[in-house]
């Protein structure tokens, strides 16, 4: 099971190209309305943006939570399913092992370790994250192209039998696909040494 519990970051983020563009048209209004000293327009307008923050970071800590489902899951299929499946870009950072990177290398190694496959890896049956953290950063929405997010959190990892197995701490970034979808491209973790 997935257990999940944290707080957010901040910037302004929409699903797909044309929320990224009404994001730029909303704050380019609301310049514009404060030049004008037209405070009702503008507070409309900042509004608008808040709501456009709080839905990209629910859609960025959604596609975390099917990360972590796909992982407690130990399907290599649903693993596949939450990754941006770019032969160059997607990496993961296991705990203690070198950076992997390409897509097709990155997939092997789930499957090494959903498999058993000698990978040395214990068994998860569940995953409780903490201290999760969620940052779309506004500068990448309004640049316009690839858009980026990422979180952090706190990976508590329990085995068959429901004793844990380790605590990892982790950095997932997030990319925003042509069709709006957030898909996981970087996973690092690290062993969680304190308390």
């Amino acid at each position: 099971g997935i257990g999940a519990e944290g707080g957010g970051g901040g910037g302004i983020g929409a699903e797909g190209g044309a929320g990224v563009r009404a994001a730029a048209d909303i704050e380019s209004r609301l310049a514009a309305a404060v030049a004008d000293e037209d405070f009702t327009l503008a507070a409309r307008l900042r509004d608008e943006l808040k709501e456009m923050r709080a839905d990209a970071q629910i859609a960025v800590l959604e596609a975390n939570l099917a990360f972590y489902e796909a992982f407690a899951s130990g399907d290599p299929n649903a693993m596949a399913e939450v990754w941006a499946q770019s032969a160059t870009d997607a990496q993961v950072v296991h705990p203690g092992a070198a950076c992997i990177a390409g897509w097709a290398d990155v997939d092997a190694s789930w499957r090494a370790i959903f498999g058993g496959n000698g990978s040395g890896a214990p068994v998860v049956s569940s995953i409780d994250v903490t201290d999760v953290r969620c940052v779309v950063p506004t500068d990448a929405n309004s640049a316009g192209g690839e858009v980026l997010a990422f979180v952090t959190c706190v990976e508590n990892l329990a085995g068959e039998d429901g004793r844990g197995v380790g605590r990892a701490v982790a950095t997932n970034i997030f990319r925003r696909e042509d069709d709006g979808a957030w898909k996981i491209l970087h996973h690092h973790a690290s062993p969680f040494m304190l308390g």
